[in-house]
């Protein structure tokens, strides 16, 4: 990788995206979890959802 980002002459740059909600409008994301349970690990999928506007 090194080398080939130096043929492409790339950089690290630092970059972010601001993310901007409107009130009443949700933010919506899946992913996973593993929760525990006696002697294992379990997968699960989650859904998680936030209100922007509805935090203190």
């Amino acid at each position: 990788m090194a080398k080939r980002r130096k043929e492409l002459k790339l950089e690290r740059a630092e970059s972010y995206e601001r993310l901007e909600h409107p009130g009443g409008e949700a933010q919506v994301d899946f992913g996973t979890a593993y929760v525990g349970q006696p002697g294992k690990l379990v997968e699960r999928k989650v859904l998680t959802m936030s209100f922007p506007f509805s935090r203190p």
